[in-house]
């Protein structure tokens, strides 16, 4: 598990690497905007039903069809509000780019409703590793998609589509791993007891996670307000992929100027 981690590792700083040339720091914000209102908006899955799973001692059908049916309802609840969001903040915001962010975002938490239970069962069994080889394929996919995009030319969208790219191929493998705890039952005997978890889970984490990510929404605002909408630097075609990686160099030997 700890090579596992550390190729992930490695494999996500190497992206990031790459990104930094490939990319310009608006480009970069856009997505950072869109990414921060997503998390902000995902505070409703702090509710910890997935936690429900793994420590309930007495696990029952009744239990797992009510946290199956919770969860489907937030995570669909989330992706209306992220697709409702994305016109406001395209309005608000005045970047058609966070809108299109948004909303290839907003398929995310739809695909989260089908592997909530065989991911919650397979930490429930203490299957680690299993959990271990699905997260390290999710960042090389994560890594791979999102440089070919932006080599291709897709911009800030590279990182969306590659993110729910990763997130539909790491959802895949946890069904197939755990195939055998996949429940489609939806039920709310057991709602009493799961809201009060959910509500003691959601007082314990939610506080302190809306205010992290309120500030990660305004520094990325910020990020994407520093260059503009047009900055000088972007160029169309093979002159962004430059561009990116002038932007990423230091200011000082960008200053310096050429030898006669």
């Amino acid at each position: 598990m700890a090579a596992a981690q550390g190729s992930s590792f490695l494999m996500q700083f190497g992206a990031s690497v790459f990104l930094a040339r490939l990319l310009t720091p608006y480009e970069m914000g856009v997505f950072a905007v869109g990414a921060a209102i997503v998390g902000a908006l995902g505070l409703l899955q702090a509710f910890g039903l997935q936690s429900m799973i793994v420590r309930e001692e007495n696990l029952t059908e009744d239990v797992i069809a009510t946290a199956f049916s919770l969860n489907a309802l937030i995570c669909v609840s989330i992706a209306i509000a992220i697709a409702g969001l994305s016109f406001l903040g395209g309005l608000f915001l005045k970047d058609p780019g966070v809108q299109k962010v948004l909303l290839v975002l907003a398929i995310s938490p739809l695909l989260e409703i089908f592997d909530f239970l065989p991911a919650a069962q397979l930490e429930r069994g203490a299957r680690f590793k299993a959990i271990s080889i699905v997260n390290t394929i999710r960042g090389l996919v994560t890594s791979v998609v999102t440089v070919g995009l932006a080599v291709l030319g897709f911009k800030y969208m590279s990182i969306a589509y590659a993110q729910v790219t990763a997130q539909a191929v790491a959802v895949g493998l946890t069904c197939w791993i755990g195939r055998d705890f996949i429940r489609l039952r939806f039920g709310f005997k057991a709602f009493r007891g799961a809201a009060r978890f959910g509500l003691q889970m959601l007082a314990i984490f939610g506080v302190s996670d809306l205010g992290r990510r309120s500030s990660e929404i305004i520094m990325a605002r910020i990020q994407q307000s520093a260059v503009g909408s047009n900055p000088p630097c972007c160029g169309p075609g093979a002159v962004r992929g430059f561009c990116g990686a002038q932007a990423a160099r230091p200011v000082a030997e960008r200053q310096v100027p050429p030898h006669p």
